[in-house]
């Protein structure tokens, strides 16, 4: 967090509320003081939820607990972990969770997940366009390709929840 700090580059920080504490605690993972302050007072935008795609028996398992978790997901920005791969002996090698990781790749062209994102009124954004809104700059996404660009917003409303991209 030092260097974010330094350079001024979000990294992704979740905001801890009262609940995020006692679920830690009850999880057995206590958060010290020193990192709740570090936490509280870190300056730059945080994330609201962080969530990580969960793990399936067959792609079909996967799909339907990745879109229920997207029927869930609270508004606000949020971050979804997932590792996606190509099928190959290679990353077959690497990681005992390979299928995992290629039904995660698998999820992002499925229709079902896109028409739940659809849904949900979840929107895509990035780094970029958090830390231009951050720091006040006016900001719109080209629909047609997804691009930020500044200058003033299009008519197009607020999303009610947020995903961040990697970019």
């Amino acid at each position: 967090m030092d260097a974010s700090r330094k350079y001024w580059l979000p990294c992704p920080v979740v905001e801890l509320d009262a609940e995020d504490l006692a679920r830690f605690q009850e999880d057995g993972l206590p958060l010290s003081s020193e990192l709740i302050d570090l936490v509280k007072n870190y300056p730059l935008p945080k994330l609201d939820e962080l969530f990580i795609i969960p793990n399936g028996n067959s792609y079909e398992d996967k799909r339907d607990r990745f879109i229920e978790l997207l029927r869930r997901m609270p508004s606000g920005l949020s971050l979804i972990m997932f590792r996606p791969a190509v099928e190959s002996d290679g990353v077959k090698m690497l990681s005992h969770d390979w299928q995992q990781r290629i039904w995660d790749a698998q999820l992002m062209s499925d229709e079902l997940v896109h028409q739940a994102f659809k849904e949900q009124q979840i929107a895509f954004t990035n780094w970029r366009e958090i830390m231009r809104r951050f720091e006040g700059i006016p900001v719109h996404t080209n629909e047609e390709d997804g691009t930020v660009e500044e200058g003033e917003p299009a008519d197009v409303p607020i999303p009610k929840r947020s995903v961040v991209e990697n970019s």
